[in-house]
């Protein structure tokens, strides 16, 4: 009998550890969707977390650290919490770990439907939308959670309940797919904003173009143009006030300019770097203006 059993002791043992050498290694490379199938037979301690990593990579966003108390990832300065669960036994999603004294704008919630090919669908709420539904301490009852100050909370949320009506009506996504919760996210990016017009009178003359190199371009022809009788004067000038951005050999330019190409030849006689922000364009004419020994009428309109 003894013989028997410690045969049967080893066999059960060792079936536990051919499930552990058997639970595949989810991969960062793989698709979303093999590396959540990759996480089944996990334990959630391990699957949330690593989930919700990939979750962030997909999306380009930036890790934010636990200790700040501001959710999982953000994007520019808006934050994310992150929560994974698989259909539990074909009835509901747990949402665990709620902490409402953390800081940040939106729940990201991947419910993954066990019954239909392991299928992330995802939700995303306003934080403070999680407080629609029943919550409950993650530890002891709700007497002794009282005096606490700070309770995790969990809730669960039963496939075809009013309970996810309720979570389908405050999603903000325009449906449960990766792609939409992508277009979501990506939306709080940082937007490029358009340089200011650069546009301006200059004796008369308009330079009005929405191009602001080709204004800059055009004011130093027409300043050599009106300096015609005295042509030097007018490159001189511009040379003084340029610096570097001026030269007579395209190669004393610098290697940014010559591999971007931005420069231009004038009269076949100078090159100036147009590799330059707006404002030291604007700055460049005001030098001009400035160091010419006759009063010039200049005026910005834009």
């Amino acid at each position: 009998m003894e013989i028997g059993q410690r045969l049967i002791i080893e066999k059960y043992v060792q079936d536990a550890y051919d499930r552990l050498k058997n639970v595949p290694n989810p991969k960062m490379t793989d698709s979303l969707h093999k590396f959540i199938c990759d996480c089944v037979g996990h334990l959630p301690a391990t699957y949330g977390p690593k989930i919700q990593n990939k979750i962030i990579r997909e999306l380009k966003a930036i890790v934010v650290s636990s200790d700040k108390e501001r959710g999982d990832f953000r994007k520019n300065v808006t934050f994310f919490e992150v929560k994974c669960s698989f259909l539990s036994k074909g009835v509901s999603y747990s949402i665990t770990n709620i902490r409402n004294w953390h800081n940040f704008d939106y729940y990201v919630l991947c419910f993954i439907d066990v019954t239909n090919n392991f299928t992330p669908n995802f939700y995303v709420i306003k934080k403070d939308d999680i407080n629609n539904f029943k919550l409950r301490g993650m530890n002891g009852t709700a007497e002794s959670n009282t005096v606490n100050q700070n309770v995790g909370m969990r809730t669960a949320i039963q496939v075809d309940s009013p309970d996810m009506e309720l979570l389908k009506s405050l999603n903000l996504l325009k449906d449960n797919s990766f792609e939409s919760l992508y277009e979501f996210v990506d939306s709080f990016k940082m937007k490029k904003t358009k340089p200011n017009g650069f546009k301006f009178k200059f004796n008369g003359q308009n330079f009005d173009s929405d191009n602001v190199t080709e204004n800059y371009i055009n004011f130093l022809k027409y300043f050599l143009y009106i300096n015609q009788g005295s042509n030097s004067l007018g490159i001189q000038n511009i040379q003084r006030s340029l610096g570097k951005f001026f030269s007579f050999n395209v190669k004393n330019l610098s290697s940014c300019t010559r591999k971007k190409k931005q420069y231009v030849k004038i009269m076949d006689t100078f090159y100036v770097s147009t590799y330059t922000s707006t404002q030291k364009k604007i700055g460049h004419i005001q030098k001009i203006c400035d160091s010419y020994p006759y009063e010039l009428n200049f005026e910005f309109y834009g």
